[in-house]
């Protein structure tokens, strides 16, 4: 069995032990909390389609945090204990993000009592997980019309390349065609956050502990993303009036989104062969 398969798979005698270690406990209370946002938000009308391209991620970061969990050989106090189950009535809130808050502060209470290799890296997925679905949104108001303008820029770079006619106004760019305007819906922000939540997940998964050469990983992980949005808002912009919709929500849109969810993982798999010297 290689190196890798051995972190990743559950030991028997832990899965035995399921309901035995409180972190397992606590985290199985924020996932039942996102099952029932998800369930929420498909009863509500959201796109089914939309959720899937946010969940894949997020669903692998859930398995990870878990497989993790039930790797580690912890120890808790009846403090931990109490600790852990405060944080867990979080999940009441009505307010989502409470939820999310309480998973950042089960994760840096993880990383500050526990010693266990295997519960800290699952507290990196915590933390992770916590950032993508509420600490980056927060980011994201206070940064977004800026991240716009760069994601406006690197478009009408692509066109002055192919020797297209463009002007840019901020975040609006026009060709002699068509004019488009890059909203916070288009730019590479949460595809980026997406990427680098598969990107801790898969990385504790195959090693719990840091090392320098991650940074490139999540260097190139991030130039990926960035290109493949750069590319969808060069076609847009460069598209026909009666193929706009094709680049922007048809099928173009959707065939880049998953070429970008195939290269995630890949670069991902790629940076941890390359430190075990695969």
């Amino acid at each position: 069995m290689s190196r890798a398969a051995q972190l990743v798979l559950p030991r028997r005698q832990d899965m035995s032990a399921f309901w035995e270690n409180p972190a397992v406990c606590a985290s199985g209370v924020f996932l039942f909390r996102y099952a029932v946002e998800i369930l929420r938000d498909l009863a509500e009308g959201a796109s089914a389609v939309h959720l899937a391209n946010l969940g894949v991620f997020q669903v692998l970061a859930w398995g990870a945090l878990f497989l993790l969990l039930l790797r580690s050989s912890p120890r808790f106090g009846n403090a931990d204990i109490a600790v852990l189950t405060l944080i867990s009535l979080s999940t009441l809130v009505p307010d989502d993000d409470g939820a999310w808050i309480g998973l950042s502060l089960m994760g840096l209470f993880l990383l500050w009592r526990q010693s266990d290799r295997a519960v800290r890296a699952a507290a990196a997925v915590m933390l992770a997980l916590a950032t993508q679905l509420f600490w980056g949104r927060l980011l994201f108001e206070l940064i977004a019309f800026q991240i716009e303008i760069v994601d406006a820029h690197l478009a009408a770079g692509l066109l002055a390349l192919m020797h297209r006619a463009v002007q840019l106004d901020n975040n609006i760019v026009s060709t002699a065609s068509q004019q488009i305007a890059i909203y916070e819906g288009c730019t590479s922000f949460h595809n980026i956050s997406l990427a680098l939540l598969c990107f801790v997940s898969l990385t504790k998964l195959m090693r719990p502990e840091w090392r320098r050469t991650d940074l490139v990983t999540a260097s190139v992980l991030i130039a990926t993303t960035v290109g493949m949005n750069s590319l969808r808002l060069f076609l847009m912009a460069s598209a026909g009036p009666g193929d706009f919709d094709y680049w922007h929500t048809g099928t173009g849109s959707q065939m880049i989104n998953a070429g970008l969810s195939a290269l995630i993982p890949i670069v991902c798999l790629w940076g941890c062969r390359k430190e075990l010297g695969a």
